[in-house]
């Protein structure tokens, strides 16, 4: 059999070879908050959610010589890396911050399957943040 050789950006070109082992499955996490804030001139405590979304899945390229599985695992670290805004409240004053990470959010790994074979794994879990309102928020009366 011979040996796969991986495209360069073109993952659509390479999906023959790609195998999936756990499709796209988003898990939610809610937590609530509450944040003392002015909003259209009512100061008060006004509750949120505190949203984490967790999007996994697992997948692996197979079949490839070790050239074209380093090509591959390198392209998909480089597809994977991220920025993602992280949201924050501090304890004491209540502040809500969103700071932005640059993250890998896949695991990544090319892998020796025997002879001259090469497969790379892919465990991606790709968190979201977001603070919702747990009501909406009353118009400004002016």
């Amino acid at each position: 059999m011979a040996l796969r050789t991986w495209t360069p950006n073109n993952l659509s070109a390479n999906s023959a070879f790609r195998k999936t082992h756990e499709l796209p499955t988003t898990v939610q996490l809610r937590t609530r908050v509450t944040m003392f804030a002015e909003i259209n001139g009512t100061e008060a405590y006004w509750p949120f959610w505190f949203v984490e979304s967790i999007t996994r899945e697992s997948y692996s390229y197979v079949g490839m010589d070790a050239a074209s599985a380093a090509a591959c695992a390198a392209e998909l670290i480089d597809l994977y890396t991220k920025t993602i805004n992280y949201q924050t409240v501090e304890a004491t004053t209540g502040l809500v911050k969103s700071e932005p990470k640059t993250t890998t959010v896949a695991t990544v790994r090319a892998v020796h399957t025997g002879g001259a074979m090469y497969q790379v794994d892919v465990d991606r879990e790709e968190p979201s943040y977001a603070l919702e309102p747990m009501f909406t928020i009353p118009e400004n009366q002016t």
